[in-house]
């Protein structure tokens, strides 16, 4: 949510703090700017420095939210900072990830299931039921809607956890992340689906 409270000083402690983890792969679950803001010369060349700064030696993959769909043309300079960062998307389909062995992991991208343009038969088409299947999408309630035979683990994020929860409540829960909203739970007796807290704030600045 880049562009609001998400600014360089932060995204590069948090861009610092991943290489430290050293990760195989990076999976970005969406909304790259905040509600409402068009990405400029400045921030697209803050942004794509950034991503493209994120060391993952097997692959840097992406999913679109609901904030990147907000219009076309933000739509479009959000897919070009991910790819010149480095970023591969995953919109309505899948890839095959290898590490010195022919067996592989499925991970399977789906656009938002708000403002965004699903098709989740096109991204399960070339998953094989031999594989273990890790799904990204932006909208954890999107959950209900994956093959639960073909699904190991569903990866969601959207809701911010609440970003700030207490007993009887959160103050973020948006639309497609209403069943589903903050951290894991079983779907259909079948798989995991996690629900990342994110990195972001929208409307307030809190956690």
């Amino acid at each position: 949510d880049y562009g609001t409270f998400m600014d360089q000083t932060r995204m590069t402690k948090l861009v610092d703090k991943i290489n430290q983890y050293a990760p195989d792969i990076v999976i970005f679950g969406g909304d790259l700017f905040d509600t409402g803001v068009t990405p400029d010369d400045t921030s697209t060349a803050q942004v794509q420095q950034l991503l493209a700064d994120i060391d993952a030696p097997y692959g840097k993959f992406a999913v679109y939210g609901d904030f990147d769909h907000e219009s076309e043309d933000k739509l479009n300079a959000v897919s070009s900072i991910l790819t010149q960062g480095g970023f591969e998307v995953l919109d309505n389909r899948s890839v095959s990830l290898h590490h010195k062995s022919i067996s592989s992991i499925s991970l399977v991208g789906i656009d938002s299931g708000v403002n965004g343009s699903q098709d989740i038969t096109a991204a399960y088409s070339s998953v094989s039921h031999t594989n273990y299947v890790i799904t990204v999408c932006h909208t954890p309630d999107t959950a209900d809607y994956v093959p639960a035979d073909l699904t190991n683990l569903f990866l969601a994020g959207h809701s911010h956890g609440g970003q700030i929860y207490w007993l009887f409540g959160a103050y973020y829960t948006p639309a497609g992340a209403e069943q589903y909203f903050r951290g894991k739970s079983e779907v259909s007796n079948s798989f995991t689906l996690d629900i990342t807290n994110g990195v972001g704030t929208t409307g307030k600045d809190v956690r």
